[in-house]
């Protein structure tokens, strides 16, 4: 998570100078998937959830189309 300093995750830096704005992104990025699901009834073009694609150790996101239906 974004939010603890950790050697393996270093796009906010380590160490005691981290940056703060760690914090600001999480809660952004919460903040907005929140949006989406009150707003949207988000679903696959099919209906089905499709399996992730697994390339060695990464999992990619599917290749699926989503959409996005406004709720009433």
């Amino acid at each position: 998570m974004a939010t603890k300093i950790d050697k393996t995750y270093v796009i906010f830096g380590g160490g005691r100078r981290a940056c703060p704005g760690r914090f600001y992104s999480v809660v952004f990025m919460k903040l907005f998937l929140h949006k989406i699901m009150l707003k949207y009834h988000v679903r696959t073009e099919g209906g089905v959830i499709a399996k992730k694609v697994i390339v060695g150790p990464f999992s990619m996101p599917p290749k699926v189309p989503l959409i996005f239906e406004r709720r009433g």
